[in-house]
């Protein structure tokens, strides 16, 4: 069987290349310890003491090696130009077989690194991206974690065919081992309850199945729209109710779930209906714990959002009224001016009179 495209064609370029190192990264990575800096000025050919540090300065960066063709020309020629040679004193087709063989050796014993063995680490990776595998985490997060795993056992990383094998093999072992689990959890009511989705609908008026329209709900808050949304949710709830105690068998866990309600969230009915049963039915139930997760979530901002606007209409509405208020008190208080003004004015012209 074809092994899974784990990376894409670009990300599994930068996999196989070396890494690209600015000047400043050239001086630091292509200078050998005092250990290995003899070793190297013993060695007779030129070819051989360039193609050590490459192998060196690489392997130091990325904890990989690579192949002498892929060695980049510009940190060919730093160090060429080191040894006081031009760029094609480097021979590439001579640094090959026993020479890099023994180079490649040389740097893993000084690194206290392992030379990855398929036979020996291929079944320690699988049981060690189990997690990952299992929550259906994209690749390059399961391959980034695997290159820190080997790196912290000081294991060298391995190549790109390598990990498509591994990763390969776990998603298919992954596949098998939930299809059968789930197989023998599945009854015949969990099946009734699940079909419910594959059923056409005619409520409103294209008789289409009953899963397209619980793919989506009105962003609406118009009362209407939120009885029809609250009305999807009662149905995915009656799903859900029958088919969580299932769900919590298989140990799925809330990224694996989202993973494969995602799926079903974004494909046509149809081509779900024409799935096989058991992968069909583990789609259906996942789509029905998502949905009803995100139906739940849609519920609780919708209730925060008319909360919300029905607070604001009531403060405007207390403000306005305040503020009119505020006008009549300011005019019942001109008035109280103006009769003390004028008692006043009264009291002085009797004591005038008197």
């Amino acid at each position: 069987m074809p092994l899974i495209q784990v990376l894409s064609a670009k990300k599994k370029t930068e996999y196989e290349q070396p890494p690209v190192f600015s000047a400043k990264e050239r001086k630091h990575f292509f200078r050998l310890p005092a250990s290995l800096r003899m070793k190297v000025h013993s060695f007779p050919v030129v070819t051989n003491k360039v193609g050590f540090r490459l192998m060196f300065g690489y392997f130091l960066a990325s904890k990989k090696f690579y192949q002498p063709e892929h060695f980049r020309s510009k940190d060919i020629q730093y160090l060429c130009k080191q040894y006081g040679i031009l760029l094609f004193g480097f021979d590439t087709d001579a640094y090959k077989g026993s020479t890099y063989t023994r180079h490649r050796q040389i740097i893993l014993e000084h690194f206290a690194y392992q030379t990855y063995q398929p036979q020996i680490h291929n079944p320690l990776v699988i049981d060690a991206i189990k997690e990952q595998v299992y929550s259906w985490e994209d690749y390059s997060l399961v391959i980034k974690y695997l290159s820190e795993w080997l790196e912290w056992r000081h294991i060298e990383k391995p190549s790109y065919h390598t990990l498509q094998v591994v990763i390969t093999q776990s998603i298919r072992n992954r596949n098998k081992q939930i299809n059968q689990q789930f197989k023998s959890l599945l009854s015949d009511h969990h099946k009734e309850t699940l079909d419910q989705l594959l059923t056409k609908s005619e409520d409103s008026g294209r008789n289409e199945y009953v899963l397209t329209t619980l793919q989506e709900l009105d962003p609406s808050d118009a009362p209407a729209k939120i009885k029809l949304n609250i009305e999807k949710l009662q149905t995915i709830q009656s799903i859900f109710e029958v088919i969580q105690p299932l769900l919590e068998k298989l140990g799925l866990n809330n990224n694996a779930v989202r993973h494969l309600g995602e799926i079903v969230l974004h494909t046509k009915s149809w081509h779900i209906a024409r799935r096989e049963e058991v992968d069909r039915y583990l789609h259906l139930a996942a789509f029905a714990a998502y949905q009803r997760a995100l139906f739940e979530d849609w519920m609780v901002r919708t209730f925060l959002g008319v909360c919300t606007t029905a607070f604001n209409k009531a403060a405007n509405k207390e403000k306005e009224r305040l503020f009119q208020g505020r006008k009549r008190r300011k005019q019942l208080f001109n008035q109280v001016i103006g009769i003390a003004h004028d008692s006043k004015t009264l009291l002085k012209t009797i004591r005038e009179l008197a």
